[in-house]
């Protein structure tokens, strides 16, 4: 028996949701980050970033769902112009957060790779932040910077959007 997911799901080869952040990078990424990813910040940050209550407001579950859909399908492209045209900044966001939480594994679990050696000058909680982010996968390096970035980018407007470093 197929579970819901499965059923939305017709062909594993194209899925971007429900995989690791390095699998979706490769199914009609751009830049080095999932698709998802760079179409969500992108037009996020190029129309949205003094919407009220941006991260914080839901969008329609249905076109959510229906935008999931198009892209497990494989079917970037389509779904990439709806989201680029897309009014509602919640759908936007309200997506970009199911990836999230559909990752195969966290965005910031650390993977088995060479330590690089911390500058000498760090110490404490920002030596510990340094040690994650050099310990991910380029992926999730890549992922990470654009959603830091993003997520920067909405605070500093926080007096028009009230999304502030504490919202988020």
């Amino acid at each position: 028996s197929a579970t819901p997911q499965q059923a939305d799901d017709p062909d594993e080869r194209f899925a971007v949701f429900g995989v690791t952040v390095e699998v979706a990078a490769t199914r009609g990424g751009k830049y080095g980050l999932p698709i998802v990813v760079h179409i969500c910040c992108k037009t996020l940050e190029q129309k949205f970033l003094a919407e009220e209550g941006l991260f914080r407001l839901s969008g329609s579950m249905r076109e959510i769902a229906r935008l999931r859909t198009e892209f497990q399908r494989g079917k970037y492209d389509s779904a990439a112009v709806d989201l680029e045209s897309s009014l509602d900044p919640h759908i936007l966001s309200g997506l970009l957060k199911l990836w999230l939480r559909e990752l195969q594994e966290p965005l910031l679990a650390t993977t088995s790779r060479t330590p690089i050696p911390p500058p000498s000058d760090l110490s404490g909680r920002v030596l510990e932040a340094w040690k994650t982010a050099h310990s991910l996968s380029v992926p999730k390096q890549r992922c990470s910077k654009a959603l830091f970035s993003l997520l920067s980018k909405v605070s500093s407007r926080s007096a028009v959007n009230k999304m502030s470093t504490g919202n988020l």
